[in-house]
């Protein structure tokens, strides 16, 4: 692999007759000839120095007219030696150019070569590529997973650090074609490793709680493909987990990529693992030649089935109680909606430490939907089947825990003005810097910055913390009802509710039952008897905040939310 890091090359030559164009190493321009583009990746400082256009080993551009001040926001015709006229642009963000040896796939990696530039870091290398994704691979433009390889052994993977980032061979560059602002999971990303620190940072100060990012732009196979964020692993290697010892299993790690009971952490299914796939989940780490499926099954069921009192008992042991109110949290003040039973990746530091939980695939949140829409609901709890139990039962009072820390957190990375200072940090960045346009031209009408769209996601950020300021801290109310260990859970929907609440009830169909409404100081605000087959109650004209649903038996808190 050939790693250069040297600054650009780059001389301006004084003549009698004025000055000619600017010298630049191949790795800093991106040149698309079938859309008569140019890229050049400089500095701020750098620009003017291209007033006179510029010169590769392969051919020179000149400008038809030379500005006295160059933009990033701006195009500029140029002329080549053979007289084309192209479209010259610049970018302050690092370019990122990949050439394949045959068609890129999603079922393995195909040889390429990468060439990286950003200021003084050029970097070119073999690489292995492949595209990535579930319902993403539908689309036009496509994810990207990366490994880099030695330039002597290309069947060998080697380590590069990109963008300031860690030191690894595996790296993922993703599209964002679903995320009109280009965003969501950016911002989310980076809000996570700012409101987080793992519980044995001081053991493993290299650890990270997720993984960090950074925007680039891309050419492939010579053509201009866009923006891109180009990506850490969540993988052992970036939360530094223990490897297995003489044969004994030490650190896990599984990802989710499906729903499923198991991944909701309801029951363990009866389903025969595939070897490092069961019941939507992946085993990481280690291989799973020298895993054991049964350590995440045990996990899953004491956290779906075990008795209440063994739950309030050793939750804290199992689980990382601070992790998952921070987890918890995060996704529920970005609006994460598809991160609780997908997307996201369990783990274990060593055998005796709790489980804890990382976020991953983060786009569909600030207001955006998994497939680009619009999700203006910002009166939603995002919980699985764990995090429900953990408020409802609130072992080691998590609950208290969840609320002080959210008061925490609502005074610093959560705060409305924080969240909103980065979405409006990020799209002026992108906008100042050109991305923005050159994205919406190769990718119309699927990108959206205008006023308008920030105005709405700025929207969705002050709505949503407004609601938790309501909702997280009344989770700690007392209700000795739900507290007890001898009631069962009642399961409702939806919860926050607006106008009627629905929910399974055992032997409905033969039987009628009484339920009642309770507000948090224990009055009963609602009560009445359901007829046999009936599953819903009407919670219309009731104030909005935390109540207590009882039926026949079984108990849940119910939040109530004004119309």
């Amino acid at each position: 692999m050939k790693v250069l890091l040297t600054c650009l090359i780059l001389f301006i030559a004084a003549t009698t007759f004025g000055q000619r164009p600017l010298s630049v190493a191949t790795s800093y321009v991106g040149i698309d000839t079938a859309r008569a583009f140019i890229l050049v990746q400089t500095g701020a400082s750098g620009l003017s120095d291209f007033r006179h256009g510029l010169a590769m080993a392969t051919d020179t551009f000149s400008l038809l007219v030379a500005p006295d001040t160059l933009r990033y926001d701006s195009s500029y015709r140029v002329k080549n030696v053979a007289g084309d006229t192209l479209a010259l642009h610049f970018t302050p963000l690092p370019l990122l150019q990949i050439r394949s040896s045959t068609t890129i796939n999603e079922s393995d990696k195909v040889a390429g070569q990468l060439s990286y530039a950003h200021g003084a870091e050029e970097i070119t290398s073999p690489i292995g590529v492949e595209y990535r994704g579930g319902f993403t691979l539908s689309y036009p433009k496509k994810n990207l997973d990366l490994e880099f390889r030695e330039e002597a052994d290309p069947e060998e993977s080697a380590n590069v650090s990109l963008a300031g980032m860690r030191d690894d061979d595996d790296w993922v560059l993703d599209a964002m074609y679903n995320e009109p602002s280009r965003l969501n999971g950016y911002v989310a990303h980076k809000v996570w490793l700012d409101l987080h620190e793992l519980s044995y940072a001081d053991e493993e100060p290299e650890a990270r709680a997720g993984a960090d990012l950074a925007y680039v732009e891309v050419f492939l196979n010579g053509e201009y493909s866009g923006l891109y964020t180009l990506g850490e692993q969540v993988d052992r290697k970036q939360l530094q987990l223990k490897d297995n010892k003489d044969g004994a299993i030490r650190g896990e790690l599984y990802k989710s990529e499906d729903f499923s009971d198991a991944t909701n952490f309801l029951r363990v299914p009866f389903e025969a693992p595939d070897e490092d796939d069961w019941a939507g989940w992946e085993m990481k780490h280690p291989d799973f030649e020298d895993g054991d499926w049964a350590l995440l099954q045990e996990a899953i069921r004491f956290a779906g089935t075990s008795s209440d009192s063994l739950f309030q008992a050793d939750a804290a042991r199992r689980f990382d109680l601070d992790n998952i109110a921070d987890y918890l949290l995060f996704i529920n003040a970005m609006l994460l909606t598809d991160n609780t039973r997908k997307n996201l990746y369990l783990a274990r530091y060593t055998a005796d430490a709790p489980y804890f939980f990382v976020p991953w695939d983060l786009d569909a949140g600030l207001g955006n939907r998994y497939e680009g829409s619009r999700n203006t609901d910002t009166t939603v709890w995002e919980v699985n089947h764990l995090f429900r139990r953990l408020t409802d039962r609130s072992p080691a009072n998590f609950s208290d825990r969840l609320c002080a820390r959210y008061e925490e957190l609502r005074d610093g990375v959560l705060h409305p003005d924080s969240l909103v200072g980065r979405v409006n940090q990020t799209m002026d960045r992108l906008q100042s810097s050109g991305a923005y346009a050159r994205e919406s031209a190769r990718w119309p009408e699927t990108v959206n910055y205008s006023t308008e769209q920030r105005e709405f996601t700025t929207d969705i950020v002050r709505k949503r913390m407004a609601y938790l300021d309501r909702y997280v801290c009344a989770i700690t109310t007392p209700t000795p009802s739900v507290a007890s260990d001898d009631v069962a859970v009642l399961e409702v929907y939806p919860n926050p509710a607006t106008r009627s609440v629905s929910f399974n009830r055992p032997n409905a169909d033969r039987t009628k039952t009484t339920y009642a409404l309770y507000s948090s100081t224990g009055r009963i605000v609602r009560k009445g008897t359901l007829g046999a087959g009936e599953r819903q109650i009407g919670v219309a004209g009731i104030p909005g905040g935390l109540y207590v649903l009882r039926v026949g038996q079984a108990v849940t808190r119910l939040v109530i939310n004004p119309r």
